[in-house]
């Protein structure tokens, strides 16, 4: 594990976007682990190559609530991670939402929440070197989700949440607010993931350093999304998003990395900057 404080740390980018640029956009994602691991291994070593400090395994879905899949959750989860362990880079398992509303809004219970989270604590601590706990809207779901991996698996957790325009998550929360739940629950580092471009996030990231001394995180969308053709693109420039973390690392920013549209490239551009630092 890096050392938190002492440095910056580079996260890898884009994954779902990168299945898409190699054609495998209507696949299930964690399902490629199995079916096609030399495509997985592909990209986590493109990323690797480009100057990424974290790995992050393919498995942001493989929880028991969102994943009804043909495969074992075991099976997956240890593919996922061995191959994001061939990248030769420190690993955090993807952790992600489970797609479902916890109660009084909707019928999921903290309790299901908890235990879905901590089979997968239980499946993947001997497997990985962290947890990076990514774009959550509900803190109630996030606090269930944190809260196992603490309980069932001693590895550092990262945690994000997701906020829109409003600087608010979809539950209302404000950026102090996550600091607060996230540092009560214990975890490494907090910040925020896809949402929005750097530019819409950077009032979030002002918050959340001011609100916490804790390592933030920051990966952005590569700018706001545009549907042409059936297909989601970004316009972003490599520049453009190399100048916002250039400028979120000077503000404080330790860990910094890529989400939705962002490529190895990118990644590349980040790692110069810090390079530099």
């Amino acid at each position: 594990m890096l050392p938190l404080g002492k440095q910056v740390i580079v996260m890898d980018g884009g994954f779902g976007s990168e299945l898409e640029r190699a054609g495998l956009g209507d696949a299930v994602p964690e399902e490629l682990n199995l079916t096609r691991p030399e495509a997985v291994r592909a990209i986590h070593a493109a990323y690797a190559e480009a100057g990424a400090d974290i790995i992050t395994a393919n498995s942001f879905g493989l929880n028991r609530i969102k994943y009804r899949g043909r495969y074992a959750l075991a099976d997956l989860a240890r593919a996922a991670a061995e191959n994001a362990r061939s990248a030769g880079r420190t690993v955090f398992f993807d952790v992600g939402p489970t797609g479902a509303l916890l109660a009084p809004v909707g019928t999921l219970t903290f309790d299901e929440a908890y235990a879905a989270y901590a089979e997968v604590a239980e499946l993947t601590r001997g497997l990985v070197d962290g947890y990076i706990v990514e774009t959550f809207s509900d803190l109630y779901e996030l606090k269930a989700c944190v809260l196992a991996l603490k309980e069932h698996a001693d590895k550092p957790v990262f945690a994000t949440a997701t906020f829109d325009k409003t600087l608010r998550t979809l539950t209302g929360s404000t950026p102090e607010i996550v600091c607060e739940l996230l540092e009560g629950l214990g975890v490494d580092a907090l910040g925020v993931n896809c949402s929005l471009g750097p530019e819409e996030l950077a009032p979030v990231v002002e918050r959340l350093l001011a609100s916490t001394d804790l390592p933030v995180v920051v990966q952005p969308n590569r700018g706001l999304p545009k549907l042409v053709g059936g297909k989601t693109l970004y316009d972003l420039s490599e520049d453009e998003f190399a100048l916002w973390t250039e400028r979120f690392v000077n503000a404080g920013v330790s860990v910094i990395g890529g989400c939705c549209g962002t490529t190895p490239a990118f990644i590349r551009r980040i790692a110069a900057f810090k390079g530099r630092t």
